[in-house]
């Protein structure tokens, strides 16, 4: 699975120290985001490119309740919300949970949010380490200066 992290947006997230140096664990990095999150309207979005596929897609971080984050996706090869009629979260154990926006969730509705997970799921839960990096980056006023540099980080 070649991938690239290939740009970050972010808004109404806080400048605050981040003192990890390893960002391999999800556990470690999810505090992190979840503090960034914090304000109302804030979010996170990463831009991936998945290079064997060449497929690239959004996924974009937002505040949610009961420790969790709010994940929406967006296909950029077909300017369409991926799963546009769920709500999906990312829990602080890894695991993505999701139900219909909108009245209650049916079988199929699960069977089509599985196939989310399955689809997009390692990326989301990658995202959350690559995003806790990025904001780092950015405290210390690096961001520019590693995409300049690097371009893109890829990953195997």
């Amino acid at each position: 699975m070649n991938y690239i992290i290939n740009g970050i947006n972010f808004r109404r997230v806080p400048s605050f120290p981040i003192d990890l140096s390893d960002f391999s664990d999800y556990f470690t990095c999810f505090p992190v985001m979840t503090e960034a999150l914090q304000k109302p309207g804030s979010y996170v979005a990463l831009k991936f490119v998945i290079e064997d596929e060449s497929r690239e897609f959004i996924v974009n971080y937002r505040p949610a309740s009961d420790g969790r984050i709010g994940i929406s996706l967006f296909d950029e090869d077909t300017e369409e919300v991926i799963g546009e009629r769920f709500e999906l979260f990312l829990k602080d154990d890894g695991k993505i949970t999701g139900r219909a926006a909108e009245g209650e969730t049916t079988d199929e509705d699960r069977d089509e949010i599985v196939k989310i997970i399955l689809d997009y799921g390692v990326y989301a839960s990658l995202g959350v380490q690559w995003g806790a990096f990025l904001l780092k980056e950015n405290t210390q006023g690096t961001l520019t200066k590693y995409f300049d540099e690097l371009l893109t980080q890829e990953i195997h």
